[in-house]
């Protein structure tokens, strides 16, 4: 018999625990360099809302389940999401809404793929990080931040969470001994630090950030040659959640410092 412990705990948190660093990760950048209160309602409700994604898919699962705990916490963290999603739209204007309206339509249209049992294609797991990354924008602007900078945020951020797909995809291959392509993984991470090095060289990102994404890549490559020893899943998402609190504490010193 299952516990009613065991129960609380499977409809109230979130089982992937990588998806907590591509959430909480965007968020904590956007508030350590653009603090606001309307940024602070919408960084709470986000993350409320993702809590709120735990519950739903219980709720949608087939007949023959207790969802009496994912219905409860289904209703408090999406009220409680809802109410601090009025309380940011209450402060801002319509410039600033629309990153945030275009992540909820990227969350929503990965939520319909989820419903559709197509979520685990390496596209569409993808949609997710870049739905928050796109709130970020909204959190920056409710700060004062200009368009430009506040995008390049986002463009830091897509240099993470889309090279790390296609790195944990191949690590996660190269575990279950099933092929995995190297290429995508040099294709994807030297084009992310190109287009950074970029941006940062016209000053929109600082060199710290690039310096944080010279960091994924060198650990991208690294990974993938003959030298990288196996690691198990729990290792690589360690591994994982230390690498983004590296880029995140460097991108946070780089635009506090102007550095």
């Amino acid at each position: 018999m299952v516990s009613t412990g065991f129960k609380i705990k499977a409809a109230a948190y979130p089982k992937e625990h990588g998806s907590y660093g591509f959430t909480i990760e965007p968020l904590t950048l956007a508030l350590i360099v653009g603090y606001s209160p309307a940024g602070l309602y919408l960084a709470l409700g986000t993350f409320l809302a993702f809590l709120a994604h735990q519950p739903m898919r219980l709720l949608l699962a087939p007949k023959g389940s207790d969802k009496t705990f994912a219905a409860i916490f289904f209703t408090v963290y999406g009220t409680t999401a809802l109410l601090l999603f009025y309380g940011f739209l209450s402060f801002v204007s319509v410039q600033t809404m629309l990153p945030f309206a275009s992540g909820l339509a990227l969350m929503f249209f990965y939520l319909w793929m989820e419903y559709k049992q197509l979520h685990r294609k390496l596209f569409i797991e993808i949609l997710a990080p870049a739905a928050i990354s796109l709130i970020t924008v909204s959190i920056l602007l409710a700060d004062g931040w200009n368009l430009l900078s506040a995008f390049g945020v986002f463009f830091l951020l897509s240099a993470r969470f889309i090279p790390t797909a296609f790195y944990v995809h191949y690590r996660l291959q190269l575990a279950k001994r099933l092929p995995a392509d190297k290429g995508s993984v040099i294709l994807s991470s030297g084009i992310a630090f190109i287009i950074i090095a970029w941006l940062s060289s016209m000053g929109i990102i600082p060199i710290l950030g690039l310096i944080g994404v010279l960091v994924l890549t060198v650990r991208a490559w690294w990974g993938i040659s003959d030298r990288s020893r196996p690691l198990t899943v729990k290792q690589l998402g360690m591994r994982e959640f230390m690498y983004g609190i590296v880029l995140i504490l460097l991108a946070s010193l780089g635009y506090l410092l102007s550095i």
